[in-house]
């Protein structure tokens, strides 16, 4: 018996080796089809990783072409584009393929997944790659395996979308704290939306989503049976007079169904006791209404009846509080249950995006590049391009301008930004102009490039320049994110988000140039805003203990910000602000404060502003009093009575 299962696999050996896979087809001419004729044929003899090489080989030499919109056009033809999905597929996921080609049917499910160009692209562009690509294939692989409509349409969407959501076990909520409890499972989950939605029992909107959206909807961390619990109980209205809720647009505000309570209505338990609160049942939507809660709750209840009618989605994290966001038209996301009337900037969000950017922003920015053409054709071009140069220093000039095919892909910024950090060659003046070109292009979420900055200025290259070096990197970046904001061409709106960006971005710079690099937790817009004020704990105690050279630095950069931003007065304003505090208790900062004082009036002045240039002197004339400083009082009630006069 042994012996013939040897010879078996040796006949099996030498079948493979003479029915070897055909030669790949000339990448420039040949139609898809015929790519992923070979890619099958390759899948039939598990031979995935060289399949990777294969391409990668036919497709370096196109991806040596110089000019980036050249380069676009030929990354877009149908059978080069679907070669560059099957070489960015198997470059992480070839040993994750071929152990599901081992299995029944495996083979079968890779030829069609190397074949189908969408799932591929979808795999890695509606949020942050896979961590563990096996994992997820396994799930697609499996849904594929229950349902033979599977491979197109709508429900491959779903497919994916859940493979992407559900490759780490999702506990329901209403299982908080019991470990031992049933995660949710990845094919009844899609068979479950699959099955609302052929029987008509999702909003409309669910039939145009894209998979990104999707995922935001079969992510919803209930057992079935607790979102058929919406369907059946949902009232027509929050009161009588008010719109329909059970419509896209309005669903969010179910969230304000629950009854704000901070104390249990039948123990008096306080609701940051948490299981307690609710007498220990399941957190279920239907406890949670008759419970109630504070923003969480509110939050969560909101977002959950959304997804449960197949709008996209998800709580915001806001420090000490709990907001939402969901879907509200075919082109906007509407957030509720905010304390800001900035949302987006003061808002992070749990899971989908958190390898790239845990920012709110990151929702209208995806749902706006999702929106555009160019979107995929960037990610190709520079998947094509970095086939080629290995060394930093040659290919980055190179993919910053084939970012500017579609500036706001954050895909492509945030892997020039990892390999920056990951390079210890890499140069200051480089570092420069990248941080430069990539707040420009994520103008309408700043701070999610604040975040790809953060990475980078963590990175072995940033720490290891030396700090007067890293100074002036700061000064000219906030200078040249001040200076972009007055462009209106860079900057065509979102004033708002920009003002808190800055105030981060000038805050972040204060924390560099106290001697600090990793960036400041899960609230960096509070922090940073925090530490522009001089209220933030550990820098606050790290000024207490400071040299008069490690002061020096601050001071320099806050003076120099204050007295180069003529251009936007009330963006120097805020490092006035701090620059006059440490004035207060600090003799040798005054001259600069008063310098700085005086060139952001006279600014404002010029330009017809006499209200805003009173407002600097009055700031002026409180500090010299609370200092007791009668000549710097004097002064700049003179000057105050001649502007006003």
């Amino acid at each position: 018996m042994r012996w013939t299962s040897l010879l078996a696999g040796a006949l099996a050996a030498i079948v493979t080796l003479t029915t070897a896979a055909a030669e790949l087809p000339p990448l420039a001419n040949a139609a898809p089809e015929a790519i992923a004729a070979h890619a099958k044929d390759r899948a039939a003899h598990r031979e995935f990783v060289a399949l990777r090489d294969e391409l990668g080989a036919a497709l370096a030499p196109i991806g040596k072409e110089s000019d980036p919109k050249r380069l676009a056009a030929k990354a877009d033809q149908p059978g080069i584009a679907l070669a560059i999905a099957q070489h960015e597929l198997l470059r992480i996921a070839a040993e994750a393929i071929a152990t599901i080609a081992t299995e029944e049917r495996g083979p079968a499910f890779a030829q069609w997944l190397l074949g189908d160009i969408a799932t591929m692209e979808e795999l890695f562009t509606t949020g942050a790659p896979p961590s563990d690509p096996l994992a997820t294939l396994r799930v697609l692989f499996r849904i594929w395996q229950s349902d033979p409509s599977v491979e197109s349409g709508l429900l491959r969407r779903i497919a994916v979308a859940t493979a992407l959501e559900h490759a780490t076990p999702v506990l329901p909520w209403s299982e908080w704290g019991d470990t031992s409890a049933a995660t949710i499972d990845p094919v009844r989950r899609y068979a479950f939306y699959r099955d609302l939605w052929s029987t008509r029992k999702l909003f409309a909107c669910f039939d145009e989503l894209a998979t990104w959206e999707l995922r935001r909807v079969v992510d919803l961390p209930l057992y079935d049976e607790d979102i058929l619990w919406f369907h059946d109980t949902m009232p027509a209205r929050l009161k009588d007079g008010a719109p329909p809720l059970r419509s896209q647009e309005e669903i969010g505000n179910a969230a304000f169904l629950i009854p704000y309570r901070d104390a249990s209505p039948t123990n008096g338990t306080s609701v940051q006791a948490g299981k307690p609160f609710y007498d220990g049942k399941r957190l279920t939507p239907a406890v949670m209404l008759e419970y109630g809660g504070v923003c969480g709750a509110v939050a969560k209840f909101g977002s959950f009846a959304a997804r449960a009618f197949g709008v996209p989605a998800q709580p915001l994290g806001q420090e000490g509080h709990c907001a939402l966001c969901w879907k509200h038209a075919a082109t906007d996301w509407r957030t509720g249950n905010c304390g800001s009337e900035d949302d987006w900037s003061v808002s992070n969000l749990h899971g989908l995006w958190g390898a790239w950017s845990s920012r709110g922003a990151m929702i209208p920015l995806m749902a706006s590049l999702h929106a555009t053409p160019s979107f995929m054709t960037s990610q190709r071009s520079f998947a094509l391009a970095r086939l080629n140069e290995s060394e930093l220093r040659k290919r980055l000039p190179r993919e910053m301008d084939i970012a500017k095919l579609c500036p706001t892909n954050v895909c492509l910024w945030r892997a020039m930004g990892e390999a920056i950090a990951g390079d210890e060659n890499a140069r200051l003046e480089e570092i420069r102009r990248f941080a430069e070109a990539l707040l420009v292009a994520l103008h309408d979420a700043p701070q999610v490039a604040i975040d790809i900055l953060t990475l980078v200025e963590n990175g072995k290259a940033f720490r290891a320049a030396p700090a007067k070096d890293r100074d002036r990197y700061t000064v000219d970046l906030v200078k040249a994110f001040a200076g972009a904001i007055t462009d209106p061409k860079a900057f065509p709106g979102g004033e708002g988000q920009l003002a808190a960006a800055f105030r981060e971005l000038l805050g972040r710079s204060v924390w560099l140039a106290s001697g600090k690099t990793s960036g400041l937790g899960d609230w960096p817009t509070l922090a940073y805003d925090a530490v522009l004020k001089g209220t933030h704990g550990p820098w606050k105690d790290w000024w207490a203990t400071a040299g008069a050279s490690e002061r020096a630095r601050v001071v320099d950069l806050l003076a120099k910000v204050a007295t180069s931003l003529t251009k936007r007065p009330e963006l120097a304003e805020q490092a006035l602000g701090r620059l006059v505090t440490l004035a207060e208790s600090d003799d040798a900062v005054r001259s600069k404060a008063q310098k700085a004082a005086d060139g952001i009036a006279e600014s404002y002045a010029k330009s017809g502003k006499r209200p805003e240039a009173l407002r600097v002197y009055r700031t002026m004339i409180l500090a010299g009093e609370r200092i007791a400083h009668r000549p710097w009082i004097r002064d700049y009630t003179e000057k105050a009575l001649k502007i006003r006069d």
